[in-house]
């Protein structure tokens, strides 16, 4: 059999056989993937920034609860951090945002999309004049606080 090392994230690559399946525990690579892209989700430790909902200084921030690609010359909100796309043609600004601003969900660990997120998302996307995207944050259901 031949073996294969696959990339999937920055911490952890994926030795994998002729069958597509990660030696040992039985992972395809999908869901190896998917756990990759899930952490890329959770909290991630920062250099010290300020969230920008509630202007804390923080060193843990979710980076893709709010995000948006801009032209290099717009005005950028407080504490918004650039990736430059396309030669810097492009901007994807990310917005980072605290973990008592979005608490952590307890089963899955993501960042929970509140009132306070929702409203910071439309305040910036009057700002803009367009939507401000947004992904990686939990989708389970809450009820009288139980999570489902």
């Amino acid at each position: 059999r031949q073996l294969t090392a696959l990339a999937v994230d920055r911490r952890w690559s994926v030795a994998l056989d002729d069958g597509g399946m990660r030696r040992g525990d039985g992972m395809s690579l999908k869901d190896a993937m998917r756990e990759g892209l899930m952490a890329s989700y959770r909290f991630r430790s920062c250099d010290q920034t300020n969230c920008a909902i509630c202007k804390r200084s923080i060193t843990r921030a979710a980076f893709e609860m709010l995000w948006y690609y801009t032209a290099p010359d717009s005005e950028l909100p407080d504490s918004a951090q650039v990736q430059m796309l396309g030669g810097g043609k492009t901007w994807r600004v990310v917005v980072p945002i605290c973990e008592k601003c979005a608490p952590p969900c307890g089963k899955c660990k993501l960042p929970r999309r509140t009132k306070k997120v929702a409203a910071y998302a439309d305040k910036l996307s009057a700002m803009r004049g367009s939507p401000v995207k947004g992904q990686g944050h939990c989708q389970h259901a809450r009820f009288l606080g139980m999570t489902f």
